[in-house]
């Protein structure tokens, strides 16, 4: 049977375990339109609080899509519940595991040496903000106007495969110069644009957003590129291992 996964909120997921949610809902988007193009109903829909691994997370079979024109959604109702991973049914909140996993999960990344995926997510964000953020440390979250569809794909992707994704920023500034890099933890993409986290921002040295090479391409960033988010080949300039 085809399968979709994505991510959900977790108050969604809690409701839809409890069985007091049958109908999960998504925009009539070009994104949620293609997905569902390709599936056959029934399918599975597997929905993961967060990217991070052992977070909680509910398979669900869904057995009848429905589009709403009148709310703009589309209305995916659930048949049957397949599978809870990482979930504690009774307190009906993360099991014991899941969170000890969610806590620990800042202190891991830094240590793990699992390999950078291909490709990396190019964006820009004031630099100020960035140097406060690195400082500070840990997770952080930023919001990004356009809609990061193929960087969700890859991520997920990366994600199957054992690997880390790594976003690079540049300076919102100063577009040509690029600040800081970082691996990415979740990409949730809304109406208003897509929200990210961040983990383990690190500082670059003297590189420049020229010597990024397009995915789509393959050429070198144009000096008068002004496009906010792009994806990229991973760079030779990043450290595959990060440590604290």
């Amino acid at each position: 049977m085809d399968k979709i996964t994505t991510t959900i909120k977790r108050e969604w997921l809690r409701e839809i375990v409890a069985g007091r949610k049958t109908v999960e809902y998504r925009k009539i988007k070009p994104y949620w339109t293609d997905r569902l193009l390709k599936v056959k109903v029934p399918f599975y829909l597997r929905l993961i609080n967060g990217m991070q691994r052992k977070v909680p997370e509910v398979t669900v079979r869904i057995d009848r899509v429905r589009k709403n024109s009148r709310i703009g959604e589309y209305e995916l109702h659930i048949g049957k519940i397949v599978e809870v991973h990482n979930w504690d049914r009774k307190r009906e909140q993360p099991s014991r595991e899941a969170v000890s996993n969610t806590e620990s999960a800042k202190q891991k990344a830094v240590k793990l040496s699992q390999p950078l995926s291909e490709f990396c997510v190019y964006t820009i964000v004031n630099g100020t903000i960035l140097d406060c953020d690195a400082k500070q440390g840990g997770a952080v979250n930023y919001l990004e106007k356009k809609p990061w569809i193929t960087a969700v794909k890859l991520l997920e992707k990366a994600r199957d495969e054992g690997m880390r994704m790594p976003v690079i920023f540049g300076d919102a500034n100063e577009c040509c110069r690029l600040r800081y890099w970082g691996l990415l933890i979740e990409i949730d993409v809304q109406d208003c644009g897509t929200h990210y986290t961040v983990d383990s921002l690190r500082k670059l040295g003297k590189h420049r957003t020229q010597e990024l090479v397009l995915r789509s391409t393959r050429k070198h960033i144009a000096p008068n590129f002004i496009k906010p988010y792009a994806i990229c080949m991973k760079p030779k300039f990043l450290n595959p291992v990060m440590t604290g």
